[in-house]
């Protein structure tokens, strides 16, 4: 019998790209997939499994060359570099395939070097996720592969392939799926798919995605705002601890200001879109911008701030603002959550082709389709020979489509049952060509493809749309740029940043650290200028979209934009490159001529890039920006009126609270001017006492000498400090004039111009579906998107969260471990603590600590409950008790059922293992029983004996009957 048996030399490593690993010797795959346990009572006594955890891995061993491609080189690159790469194991010849592939990362590498021997190396690679296999086999090869395992061919002669079946075969594998793309245009969505031929067929559906990017824009900007919120945070704290804000931080605060001024436009936009209420954002703001006017007037001097009130103005804001942007965010998920499809598509990815030979039925799909229900499907297909189509629902009857050999659209309705599995297969029938047997599964001769496959609930099929599902996937690339433009400006920022600190660290900017800088910078505006761009293009899709329709005109000038943005694009792609050949060339202190060539090739490619985008830019921006701005401004108008008096009511708010601190300032100060004023009048009487003293008897003593001095060095201290109040109180009475009249005139018209800056240019745009990839970048996120400052005025130690400074209040201790309450009078009522108790074995146990205002307290943990005890840690006999026992306590109250019993102590006796005595109850000391002793079942009476030891060895032997002590006998 023919076998198709494998050599080892065929089974080969590859990478991705399907070339050999240079100089491979041996290779194993190996698979190991891991099983649980689920044996029960049912599995009658055999063990029972069910599958877990799957890893992969491959190790290989060759000699060592380098230079040739696919070698240990590229290993060993891997290996520093710690990428993950795509790596393939089979045999892979000439339109064959039958090969295992999947990511890796490589465990371990070694290099061998024995004397008068080559050099060899070995290795492990490690899957990282799944592991896929690839089976496009040649006829010969499918053939013979399910000769193996097939029955009805054992011991049969090898079946012989004809031309004609490699003819078809071949015609097949090039209908192979290249790509798949897709494009949109107004609310047309197109994906185009492209063969292994070069062939291409396109699709389409009406839809537009604009919230789902709204959505995935603004949640990825919140997700990566953390780190830029934590340094911002960090460096106001620094600002505010030494009570001063001097005049080399003033520029710092000034510079969070700004981006705060420069974000407010655009947040409240977004808010507007999507009907988002601003007013305590914007009061937040405008209070800020209060309290930093009179601190930022003048930049030379050093100012007094209060560390508390300096932050919580700027967390107020912070706070307000992260509300705003989680409100924004929650607004399109709940405009996306509530989008109605209409006829929903039951069948995911239908655009899709689908490649139907075999005759025996294979699943198409599971588990989206409503059981017992009647759907109407609908599909393109095309055959190789007018070939007949069953597709039936598992357990049902199904329907029948001839398929020709053009493309043509099938529809059809069928049902399910119990089961929701749709499953296609092409009945066989033998002809006199027929060249495999009829119970071959693969039916080479003929196949169908089908695509744009449709199938909805009813008996009306329609024209195909796409899943639900379906929209995630074509989301994705719009999310992956996002996140990419989003890290590129971080980066360029943060970069920026480091480069300028480094070149400060040493007092003095040679000429290198002078280069970096402006090279980061130019980065930076590159950067920016690409940011601009999308802004731009985005603005002009919004516009055009604002009719529901994209006119001639309006997609040349989107065409136009976007031409503008590919080149800026560039343009940050030539500045970025610059960079690195320039910082390369500076790495080791010495430029050659070779690394002057290319530094002066990147300045050329990047003075080019930048002109083309200058002059794409010029191009679209005139007219554009009138056009744009004439949109938002209709759109916007009608929302003005509606804010312009909420705002106006909540300045005139912010101005009479400004205008009060200021006035209660001017008096504090006044007060304190004052009785420093009588503190002088008393020194001076005092002074002039002293010298009258002394001058009395004619004579000054050393001792009156000495007082005169003291009474002198008093006036002069409370001179100077009447003076310094005096000054205080004046310069607080005129701040308070000046800010005055600094918020009548920063608050005139202010809401009305807020609310009209919302339709300009300058903001981004959000209607119409496109978020800016900069819109929340990290100048931005610096003004601290989750503030710390906010969680500092809530924490009061470290690792301390309180609910309140003071009173009825719960504290939680992160450094402890525990959480505690207090009452009103600032008393612990009660404690949940991780170390109230410890085990036997002296481990902490968690438990509750409980107390009364008279200062009774109780104890709860594993060990049991304690009441009125000084701590558990199995009680010594100081406290009364060497026990474990269940319940120690002490009965201050009777219960109010007169049926009932109370009791200090009740426990039962479950212990069975350990040496120690054990008891249901014990007491270590005098036990008095006044009322006599009761033992009974319930109400009756019982017969027992009993021995009873009171200290010594010897015990009395207690008889009762019927719940009667009837004998006692010493022994």
């Amino acid at each position: 019998m023919q076998r198709n048996v494998i050599t080892g030399s065929e089974f080969v490593l590859y990478d991705i790209n399907q070339q050999p690993v240079a100089y491979s010797k041996n290779c194993a795959l190996s698979l190991k997939q891991s099983l649980i346990d689920i044996s029960t009572k049912d599995s009658d006594s055999w063990n029972d499994s069910m599958a877990g955890n799957r890893d992969w891995n491959i190790s290989f061993d060759g000699l060592v060359s380098y230079n040739d491609g696919f070698d240990v080189g590229f290993f060993t690159d891997k290996m520093l570099s710690g990428e993950p790469f795509f790596i393939k194991f089979g045999v892979i010849q000439a339109n064959f395939d039958y090969s295992y592939w999947g990511e890796t990362v490589i465990e371990s590498i070694s290099l061998n070097s024995k004397l008068n021997d080559v050099c060899s190396y070995e290795g492990k690679l490690v899957g990282v996720g799944d592991l896929k296999s690839t089976n496009v086999g040649s006829p010969e090869q499918n053939g013979y592969l399910k000769v193996e395992s097939d029955p009805i061919f054992r011991g049969s002669p090898a079946f012989s392939i004809t031309n004609q079946n490699k003819i078809n075969w071949n015609e097949a594998n090039s209908k192979i799926i290249q790509s798949n793309e897709f494009s949109t245009s107004d609310n047309r969505v197109t994906l185009t798919t492209i063969l292994k031929d070069g062939s291409k067929y396109t699709s389409g559906f009406n839809y537009n995605l604009t919230s789902y990017y709204n959505k995935n824009q603004t949640d990825t900007k919140i997700a990566t705002a953390q780190e830029a919120a934590d340094t911002a945070n960090q460096l106001l704290l620094d600002i505010a601890a030494d009570y001063k804000l001097s005049a080399g931080e003033k520029p710092n605060v000034l510079k969070e200001w700004q981006i705060i001024s420069d974000e407010k436009p655009k947040l409240e936009e977004q808010a507007i879109t999507y009907g988002v209420e601003i007013l305590d954002y914007d009061i937040s703001f405008t209070e800020l911008d209060i309290y930093l006017k009179p601190l930022l007037v003048d930049l030379s001097i050093t100012s007094d701030i209060v560390p508390v009130q300096f932050r919580s103005f700027f967390r107020k804001y912070y706070d307000q603002k992260i509300l705003l942007l989680k409100a924004i965010s929650e607004a399109t998920k709940s405009y996306v959550d509530n989008i109605q499809f209409g006829l929903r598509n039951y069948f995911i990815n239908g655009d899709r082709s689908k490649f139907i030979n075999s005759v025996v039925p294979e699943l198409l799909q599971e588990g989206n389709f409503l059981l017992n229900s009647e759907f109407a499907i609908s599909f393109l297909a095309k055959s190789t020979s007018n070939t007949l189509l069953t597709l039936y629902f598992e357990g049902r009857s199904g329907v029948e489509f001839i398929i020709d050999e053009e493309w043509r659209r099938y529809s059809g309705v069928f049902k399910t049952g119990d089961s929701s599995k749709l499953f296609s297969f092409i009945p066989i029938s033998v002809t006199s060509d027929q060249s495999f047997p009829y119970s071959m599964p693969v039916n080479l001769n003929y196949g169908i493809e089908m695509k744009d496959i449709m199938i909805v609930a009813g008996n009306k099929p329609i024209d195909f749309t796409h899943a639900p599902e379906d929209f995630y996937d074509l989301i994705s690339s719009a999310k992956h740029e996002a996140i990419l433009v989003s890290n590129d400006y971080a980066e360029a920022q943060k970069k920026l940043a480091i480069t300028t600190a480094n070149a400060y660290a040493d007092g003095k900017i040679t000429d290198v650290e002078q280069i970096q800088i402006d090279l980061a910078n130019q980065n930076l505006v590159a950067i920016k200028a690409y940011s601009d761009s999308q802004d731009l293009y985005s603005r002009t899709i919004a516009a055009a979209y604002a009719d529901g329709k994209i006119t001639a005109e309006e997609q040349k000038r989107i065409n136009a934009v976007q031409s503008s943005l590919d080149a800026s694009k560039a343009y940050a792609e030539a500045q970025k490159q610059l960079a690195v050949v320039t910082s390369n060339a500076f790495a080791d202190g010495i430029v050659t001529a070779e690394e002057a060539r290319a530094i002066a090739d990147a300045q050329l490619k990047l003075a080019t890039a930048k002109a083309y985008a200058e002059a794409q830019a010029a191009k679209v921006r005139g007219e554009l920006i009138v056009i744009i701005d004439n949109s938002i401004a209709v759109s916007t108008a009608n929302l003005i009126a509606k804010y312009t008096a909420a705002i106006n009511v909540a300045n005139t708010a912010a101005l009479n609270s400004a205008q009060a601190d200021a006035t209660n300032k001017a008096d504090a100060a006044k007060a304190a001017s004052i009785l420093s004023a009588k503190t002088y009048t008393n020194a001076q009487a005092a002074y002039e006492r002293e010298v009258a003293i002394a001058n009395a008897d004619g004579k000054i003593t050393q001792e009156e000498r000495a007082r005169i001095f003291q009474a002198q060095n008093n006036l002069e201290a409370a001179k100077a400090d009447a003076t310094n109040k005096a000054n205080a109180a004046a310069a607080y009475g005129q701040a308070a004039t000046d800010l005055h009249n600094a918020l009548v005139g920063n608050l005139r018209d202010l809401a009305y111009q807020d609310v009209v800056e919302v339709g300009k240019l300058g903001t981004t745009i959000v209607s119409g579906g496109y978020i800016k990839g900069t819109l929340l970048d990290v100048e931005y996120i610096k003004a601290s998107i989750i503030n710390a400052e906010y969680i500092n005025a809530l924490v009061t130690t470290s690792n301390t969260l309180q609910t309140s400074a003071s009173g009825k209040r719960i504290v939680i201790s992160g450094l402890n471990n525990n959480m505690i309450f207090y009452d009103q009078d600032n008393h612990e009522s009660l404690r949940i603590d991780s170390n109230i108790d410890s085990g036997q074995a002296g481990n902490p146990l968690g438990g509750i600590k409980m107390n009364t205002p008279a200062g009774d307290t109780a104890y709860c943990s594993g060990n049991g409950f304690f009441a009125n005890g000084s701590g558990m840690q199995f009680l010594s006999s100081t406290v009364g008790v060497a026990t474990n026992a269940s319940v120690v306590g002490l009965l201050r109250y009777r219960n109010n059922d007169s049926s009932g019993i109370s009791a200090a102590v009740v426990g039962v006796d479950q212990s069975t293992g350990g040496s120690s005595k054990s008891y249901a109850g014990y007491f270590n000391g005098k036990v008095k029983i006044t009322n006599g002793i009761e033992v009974s079942t319930g109400q009756e009476g019982i017969n027992a004996t009993q021995d009873i030891r009171v200290g010594g060895d010897a015990f009395y032997r207690m008889t009762w009957v019927n719940g009667l002590l009837v004998s006692s006998t010493r022994n």
